[in-house]
């Protein structure tokens, strides 16, 4: 199969709580949709929006120890808007 070049468009934030029941935005900048562009060389749709939810979920949390968001229950939401193929 031949590999391509992906643009996918995500956008992510902060939540509090566990992802079954209703979700809360942590409070500040984190909190709100941050719409960004990422681009892949894969070979299909579904591995670039693999690799891209992968990335985003390996992101850092500014200014939030690992400790103290896994005691506190905070997540990174991530929703991908459109996967376009380049070339």
């Amino acid at each position: 199969m031949d590999t391509g070049f992906f643009e996918v468009e995500v956008q992510n934030r902060l939540v509090r709580g566990l992802r079954l029941i209703s979700t809360i935005p942590t409070y500040g900048s984190q909190g709100k949709w941050h719409p960004e562009k990422l681009f892949f060389l894969a070979r299909d749709e579904i591995e670039a929006q693999q690799m891209a939810h992968e990335q985003l979920r390996k992101r850092r949390m500014l200014g939030i120890s690992k400790r103290t968001a896994k005691r506190r229950k905070i997540n990174r939401e991530i929703e991908i808007i459109n996967i376009r193929r380049l070339a």
